[in-house]
């Protein structure tokens, strides 16, 4: 890409010449690319890093991206020798996978939600982009971090699960708390990694106990293992909006004791805090669509 001189100078417009206004117009001024920025600033201030967003057919992408995983970790850690042809030097070049084509809103998923039907991951990604927008607002990016929504969810191996997971919390500062949106398969659940207590909190929604899968790919990770009592779901659809008011709640509260914000909620969440999150998220994802 790099070589020719056209491609080199266009790879660099989204730093250079790029209207900045506050409007969604380029994959630049979404919270996820801001985010690869805050946490790896010397990784974002080089405006020639590539960040991947492959696809494929179906649904299957651990089996596409399994033979690249090598190459993507030498991009990620060590980076190649390039040559820019626009500024006629050598550079080295680094990449992160920051998105797959799975992660971006279906007309399924809008429909679904809208509806207060079962989400997948993509809804719950989304909600988690908009948390960071009030993160940042509210400057305690500082204080929270999250794993990719479904990636240490059944699915793949307990092994890869695991390696995923260790990955994320070597991306985590050591008084962060890292939360986990979690599918044991057709349900939503929300893990809390305490690093600090090396602690591994459960929230679960419907049910009252720990799910083994997880304490399994979180072993490296955590030696306590604690179920916190939380609000209850009644119906069998709501476990994924949930998860998202349970987020919610710990960002937004004064406190950073889960079990202090987990003792102080409801016994069960209303309508009206269910529709809260919807309304946040429906503004936050029809403002995107829209300017998209």
């Amino acid at each position: 890409m790099f070589k020719n001189l056209e491609n080199a100078k266009n790879l660099r417009w989204h730093a250079m010449d790029r209207k900045v206004d506050g409007i969604m117009r380029h994959l630049t001024d979404t919270p996820s690319w801001r985010l690869i920025d805050h946490i790896w600033p010397t990784f974002g201030s080089e405006p020639r890093n590539l960040r991947l967003g492959p696809k494929q057919p179906g649904y299957d992408i651990n089996t596409y991206l399994a033979p690249l995983i090598d190459d993507l970790k030498i991009l990620w850690e060590e980076g190649v020798q390039c040559f820019d042809a626009y500024k006629e030097e050598y550079f080295t070049l680094q990449a992160v996978l920051l998105w797959t084509i799975n992660d971006f809103l279906a007309y399924e998923s809008l429909k679904d939600f809208t509806s207060m039907r079962p989400i997948a991951t993509a809804c719950l990604d989304a909600y988690i982009m908009y948390l960071y927008t009030r993160m940042e607002s509210s400057r305690t990016l500082n204080l929270y971090n999250f794993v990719d929504v479904g990636s240490i969810s059944c699915g793949s191996s307990k092994e890869e699960r695991a390696q995923l997971l260790t990955a994320r919390l070597l991306g985590t500062d050591y008084d962060q708390l890292l939360l986990i949106p979690y599918n044991s398969g057709n349900h939503w659940t929300l893990v809390v990694i305490n690093l600090t207590k090396d602690a591994a909190f459960w929230i679960d929604p419907l049910k009252n106990r720990i799910d083994l899968d997880v304490t399994e790919v979180a072993e490296r990770s955590s030696h306590l293992y604690v179920y916190l009592q939380c609000p209850k779901q009644s119906g069998v659809v709501e476990c994924g909006y949930y998860v998202m008011r349970f987020m919610r709640d710990i960002i937004m509260s004064t406190s950073t004791s889960i079990i202090q914000i987990m003792k102080d909620s409801p016994r069960a969440y209303t309508q009206d805090d269910i529709d809260c999150i919807r309304s946040e998220w429906t503004e936050f994802v029809g403002k995107h669509v829209h300017c998209a």
